[in-house]
């Protein structure tokens, strides 16, 4: 899901066949909301574009994925490291 970022930001960076391809893949990993359209995406329709990042932003930033969790997990253990080797100095 967090490649969706990286082809939203292509969908304006790229003409033609490219921008239909990116779409592809983008409706492929997450399929754009109901009134965005295919058309509209492919002719860089601000309100459609700007539907389907509002749809799509909660995935970026998804502290709860699997992924997510781990490095959670290690920054916080990383931290309590840091903070008894200061306590012992």
């Amino acid at each position: 899901m967090r490649d969706t970022l990286t082809l939203w930001h292509l969908l304006a960076r790229v003409e033609g066949a490219e921008r239909a391809l990116v779409y592809g893949r983008m409706a492929e990993l997450a399929p754009p909301p109901a009134g965005v359209t295919r058309e509209g995406v492919l002719a860089l329709n601000q309100q459609m574009l700007d539907s389907w990042k509002d749809n799509l932003e909660t995935s970026w930033s998804n502290y709860s994925s699997p992924t997510m969790k781990v490095l959670k997990k290690v920054w916080i253990s990383g931290l309590g490291k840091i903070r008894r080797l200061e306590g012992k100095r």
